[in-house]
């Protein structure tokens, strides 16, 4: 039934362990600390993210036909690159400029696909974070999240009257046969 949005966290799961495996770093190596952080502490863990399953099927579903064909082929290419020796400059990934670059070359490659991996999960999570902060008035909460997303959820969390209904953000679209 989900043959396509499988497909395509294959091929980003892939590109993601294989980028890991270049740097040195075990793909959610910064989750598994900060867990042993709160654990060690005694302070509760949310996850706030919105389940990938659910965000892949939405994603799929808002690509159009060219959208999809580019995908592939990016996706394609991008593997046969680190299979040969890409080099991937890590670093550089880390500065908050090349980051908002990466997202507005992203938007322009897919606009369709930005909102669906960006935006709407940025509006998820602040969501989530809103939701936290009334659970736990007076108290503080420590998010962990992407870099890409910093901005977005920021601005949600500091306008909330801004997020779209979280209704919007949750259901699964119709798959066409």
């Amino acid at each position: 039934k989900n043959f396509n949005s499988l497909l395509v966290q294959w091929l980003l799961a892939y590109l993601q362990r294989r980028i890991g495996f270049d740097v040195g770093v075990e793909p959610g190596a910064e989750m598994k600390v900060a867990i042993e952080e709160a654990e060690k502490r005694g302070i509760a863990i949310g996850l706030v993210d919105r389940d990938i399953r659910l965000t892949l099927l939405r994603f799929w579903n808002e690509l159009g036909f060219f959208e999809k064909i580019k995908l592939f082929w990016t996706l394609i290419i991008s593997i046969a690159e680190i299979d040969n020796g890409g080099e991937i400059d890590i670093e550089s990934l880390k500065d908050q400029n090349v980051i908002d670059v990466v997202m507005e070359e992203f938007r322009r490659f897919s606009p369709n696909g930005a909102r669906t991996l960006i935006d709407e999960r940025d509006a998820y999570i602040a969501h989530q974070l809103v939701l936290l902060t009334a659970q736990h008035p007076g108290g503080r909460i420590l998010a962990i999240i992407g870099a890409g997303h910093r901005k977005g959820i920021a601005g949600y969390i500091d306008d909330p009257g801004t997020l779209p209904p979280f209704d919007s953000l949750t259901h699964e679209p119709k798959s066409i046969p």
